[in-house]
């Protein structure tokens, strides 16, 4: 989740947009998890504290993009 959001702040940056908070960053993983297009899980045992893992599901990219661009057509 902290490298999603790195990333997410630096596509911000060259967009010139102001990036979301953390909660709302959150809630868009969890929709996209419901959805089915990406996968999430607590770190587990062995890992630096806590945080959420992160992949994609095995869904074909096509899905994906016009799941995504639905979402930014809003």
């Amino acid at each position: 989740m902290g490298e999603l959001e790195e990333m997410y702040q630096s596509v911000c940056e060259e967009y010139n947009e102001e990036p979301r908070a953390h909660t709302q960053v959150w809630e868009w993983v969890q929709d996209l998890n419901s959805h089915g297009l990406i996968d999430t899980k607590r770190s587990g045992v062995g890992q630096r504290g806590q945080t959420t893992l992160i992949g994609l599901s095995d869904v074909p990219a096509e899905l994906l993009e016009h799941y995504l661009l639905e979402l930014l057509g809003k």
